[in-house]
Parts: structure tokens; C-alpha cells; sequence
């Protein structure tokens, strides 16, 4: 099969929910071992591995999901957080998985977002929406040469999701200008 770092690009930038849920799943009973009967079985392995792997306790958190589509999921921002900066800190996943990232103006889901020249290209983030939600995770390049990491969830409103995008790219701007 294709290699995984592939298969993720094109998840990533598709939002394809579907494969970030079979990933998961395959993840959760890896080594064979393991098994998973259950979201709830599967997120408490995952939880296991993040831990093992990376050193990011989610022991408050609830997973019961690959795709973020799952009502019943609880993170926090910290939580995103610290585990950005793992991943960040991490050269064996960080590498692979910062590439899977849609980029402002170019790819993916951020292809019609941040297109205006101080932006495109700056942004790369994993956008994320539901009824009442949205969240866009990643990082972004300023014009310093600085990386930062950031973490925007919105979530408990009413209406469409386009004011609360629009909030996610004019705060990207003005990170960018830091």
C-alpha cells in the first residue's frame, strides 16, 4: 500500500474522516495484542500510546474518535497544545506530521483561507468544524523567522461557522506580524 506519510497528506488535506478513523483504529490495536473493542477501548489506547510515545498525559481527556467528528470527545486547548509542542519536539513523528498540514493559500482545506500575500504560505494548520464549532490547529511562520504553535477552538455557537473562520485567519495575520 501506499506509505502512511502519504495516505495522511491526503486525509489532511481533504478531511477525509473516514481514513483518520480506520487509521485510529489500526493504531489502537497495534501490536495485535491489544484488543479494542470499542471507541471508547480504542481512544484509552491511543491515550497509551500518546503517553509512551510523545510524554503527553491526556488522562482527562476523552477521545472517541480518529476524525474529531465525535460529539463525545473532550480536549482541551492544553491538551492540543502540548501535544503540538511534542510533536514539534519530536524529529521522528514531528517531521511526518507537520507535513501532512494544509498550508494558507495553497493546499487542502486552508487552499481559499489566507490567501492575501502576508499570510499565503505562513499557515499550517488542521482545520476542524462541527455544528457550533470550529477549531483550525497548527503553526505558523512569522516574518521574524519564528515558528509558533497555536491552538483556536471555538465552540457552543449559534450560527454559521464563517465569522469564527474569519476571526482564525485575522488572528493568524496578526501572528504572522510578530
Amino acid at each position: 500500500s501506499e506509505p502512511l506519510e502519504n495516505i495522511l497528506i491526503q486525509a489532511s488535506h481533504n478531511s477525509h474522516n473516514l481514513t483518520f478513523d480506520a487509521i485510529f483504529l489500526k493504531v489502537a490495536t497495534q501490536p495485535n495484542v491489544h484488543t479494542v473493542t470499542n471507541w471508547q477501548d480504542a481512544g484509552n489506547r491511543i491515550k497509551q500510546i500518546i503517553k509512551k510515545h510523545l510524554g503527553v498525559d491526556l488522562e482527562h481527556t476523552i477521545i472517541d474518535d480518529g476524525s474529531g467528528l465525535s460529539r463525545n470527545s473532550l480536549i482541551t486547548p492544553a491538551h492540543f497544545s502540548a501535544l503540538l509542542l511534542a510533536a514539534y519536539n519530536n524529529p521522528k513523528f514531528g517531521n511526518t506530521f507537520f507535513k501532512t498540514l494544509p498550508t494558507s493559500g495553497l493546499t487542502g482545506t486552508l487552499k481559499n483561507r489566507m490567501v492575501d500575500p502576508s499570510t499565503k504560505g505562513k499557515v499550517h494548520a488542521k482545520t476542524g468544524s462541527l455544528t457550533g464549532v470550529s477549531a483550525l490547529v497548527g503553526d505558523i511562520e512569522t516574518d521574524s523567522n519564528d515558528l509558533l504553535l497555536f491552538v483556536f477552538l471555538m465552540n457552543d455557537f449559534v450560527g454559521p461557522n464563517t465569522p469564527y473562520t474569519n476571526l482564525q485567519d485575522d488572528l493568524c495575520r496578526l501572528l504572522v506580524k510578530e
